[in-house]
């Protein structure tokens, strides 16, 4: 497998296939050219917005090789929560959270960190964008993450202040 990184935005995920110099096939490899941003703190348009990758390696001892078996994206937005102001050189009074985006749309999730309507709107539109690139550039598909899955975060979720529109 090969993990790509550094253009800070989602690209493709493909099956390619490796090669010897005299061009013949060595075996087929799963690409991740770009799983986007996890933390950043960049504004440019898409960069907050990133993919948690699993990957399922099935080895065969008595062959002693290992090939690729299920392989899952899950698209996460970094969302910063608290009072944004874009003059401020010290005393940042933000919060940055990492949101499976299935857990929170349609307001699910909500209970833990809350959206503002324009954010709600933003998480809506550029997922669904998202999903539709990744539906037609993408060898993988997407994994949804359920509130349940996120049992060993909710005590950390309920130190979060939940109200941040006021």
């Amino acid at each position: 497998m090969v993990i790509g990184w550094h253009p800070h935005v989602i690209q493709e995920v493909a099956l390619d296939t490796l090669y010897n110099e005299d061009s013949t096939e060595v075996r087929e490899v799963l690409v991740t050219y770009s799983l986007g941003n996890f933390v950043s703190n960049q504004f440019r348009p898409h960069t907050d917005w990133g993919l948690l990758f699993e990957l399922e390696l099935i080895k065969n001892s008595r062959q002693q090789t290992t090939v690729i078996g299920a392989h899952h994206y899950i698209p996460v937005w970094r969302y910063i929560q608290g009072l944004y102001d874009e003059t401020l050189t010290v005393g940042y009074d933000w919060t940055y959270s990492i949101l499976p985006v299935s857990v929170f749309e349609q307001g699910r999730g909500r209970h833990w960190v809350t959206l503002s309507e324009r954010d709600s709107t933003d998480l809506a539109q550029v997922s669904a964008k998202l999903r539709q690139h990744l539906l037609e550039h993408s060898a993988s598909s997407e994994r949804l993450v359920d509130l349940a899955e996120l049992g060993h975060l909710l005590p950390l979720l309920d130190t979060i202040p939940h109200d941040f529109n006021q």
